[in-house]
């Protein structure tokens, strides 16, 4: 065993009452630094010491403090945990350019700083987590800094009703905010245009006795209201509700401020697309329902439409239809009530009964009822019995003409037997026609 090195190294100074031993141990056993009482020092030249004075060098011969390490940058200083044997994955301190480096091994690790609170328990003051979110009083912030509980700013001059304020760049101070009108309980004044956008939302307004004003400083005052007594109006130049009005009661007035009837206006009137026919002398009118509707004058007053007596036809009893000639023309979107009178002149004094019904077809051709039928009466009937030469046919049916133009209708007619049959080559002459006095067809209007 060699004990040369430790022999030499070993020095025991006088015993005085500032004697102290002195331990070298490592390379260069002859030298040992000064008020070292343990020189640790490698073949690297790296040292640790204990002075005299108790402060202890890590990495350095001469501490200035307790514990100390040498003066070099590096980011792994002290390591409390080291996970992997790098510079980035160990619990420890660091010292970098200017900087005091924190080190957690990974971002799910955390900075959390604690006090006692007794002698089994800490309480949570700060926590960092590994994302750089900062929470005071929680330990799960959610946001860059989460605080909870209140926070207060003591520097910048505080001072009641005072709000923090942001310049530019972000830079917060106290400042006292701008005066802001309560439009709950004080006037005020725009200082500019403004734009109140509901989107989905209702804006609404209740009020007891109140109401709703916009008021102008010209006169008339009032631009536009909805009272609390129930009243919206529009005003006119100088004239409170002078262009549109809505009292109390519902009277609506256009033009007039105090309207005395349900509508009451003062000045012309248009009305746009309601129901036309093709004619230019055209007044309004109102059906059961209440429907407005532009109508032909002379219809509205009643008029009398008379039929265009055709030459007429000779009626045989074999059964068959056949069109007079005579036609009659109805307004557009009209209705009406068509009476007849038509003579029945037969051949020679009949010696059986005939029986003629006469119709209103919708073509001279296709010799069917008309289907503007309004009801169940669809035709016009007469009769003549044994031994007579002439007799009438008498009736009314009631037609509406649905169509925007007016329409002509076709007056058609069929004879047959009624019991007795008459002679063969009986006939019912000139039917439906001028040829006899006797004869007209004509249309009143009905509602």
């Amino acid at each position: 065993m060699k004990l040369k090195p430790l022999f030499y190294s070993l020095l025991i100074a006088s015993l005085t009452s500032t004697a102290y031993a002195q331990v070298k141990v490592g390379a260069n056993p002859g030298t040992i630094s000064t008020n070292a009482v343990l020189d640790v020092e490698g073949t690297s030249g790296a040292r640790t010491v204990i002075l005299q004075n108790g402060n202890m060098g890590i990495g350095t011969a001469t501490p200035n403090a307790p514990l100390q390490f040498p003066s070099t940058i590096g980011s792994r200083k002290v390591v409390l945990y080291d996970l992997n044997n790098n510079d980035h994955q160990f619990w420890g301190f660091g010292i970098n350019s200017n900087t005091l480096r924190y080190q957690t091994s990974s971002s799910v690790d955390d900075h959390v700083f604690f006090s006692g609170a007794s002698s089994t328990s800490s309480t949570e003051l700060m926590r960092i987590k590994g994302n750089g979110n900062v929470g005071i009083g929680t330990n799960a912030p959610d946001a860059k800094l989460e605080v909870a509980g209140q926070v207060k700013i003591t520097g910048g001059s505080p001072g009641a009703g005072k709000i923090l304020s942001s310049d530019a760049n972000g830079l917060a101070s106290w400042a006292t905010p701008a005066a802001v009108t309560n439009i709950y309980n004080a006037d005020g004044s725009l200082t500019g245009s403004r734009t109140v956008t509901l989107g989905a939302n209702a804006l609404n307004f209740s009020s007891t006795t109140g109401g709703i004003k916009i008021v102008q400083t010209t006169a008339g005052n009032q631009a536009f209201g909805i009272g609390g007594l129930g009243i919206f109006g529009i005003d006119a130049a100088g004239v409170v509700n002078g262009r549109f009005a809505v009292l109390e009661n519902g009277n609506v007035g256009i033009g007039v401020a105090t309207p005395s009837q349900s509508l009451d206006i003062s000045g012309t009137a248009r009305l746009r697309n309601i129901p036309t026919n093709t004619s230019n002398n055209l007044i309004l009118t109102v059906d059961a329902n209440g429907l407005i509707a532009k109508q032909n004058a002379q219809a509205a007053q009643l008029p009398t439409v008379r039929a265009s007596l055709g030459a007429g036809v000779d009626l045989t009893f074999a059964g068959n239809a056949a069109y007079t000639g005579t036609t009659i023309t109805l307004p557009a979107n009209s209705q009406y009530l068509v009476s007849a009178t038509m003579l029945l002149s037969s051949s020679a004094a009949t010696a059986g009964n005939m029986w003629v019904r006469a119709y209103l077809s919708d073509s001279p051709t296709t010799l069917n009822n008309t289907s503007d039928i309004v009801g169940t009466t669809s035709l016009l009937s007469g009769a003549q019995s044994i031994n007579q030469t002439f007799s009438l046919l008498t009736g009314s049916v009631a037609l509406k003409n649905t169509s925007s133009s007016p329409k002509t209708y076709y007056f058609c007619a069929i004879a047959s037997s009624n019991g007795i049959d008459p002679p063969a080559g009986t006939t019912i002459v000139r039917f439906g026609g001028s040829a006899w006095s006797e004869n007209q067809l004509y249309a009143i209007p009905y509602n």
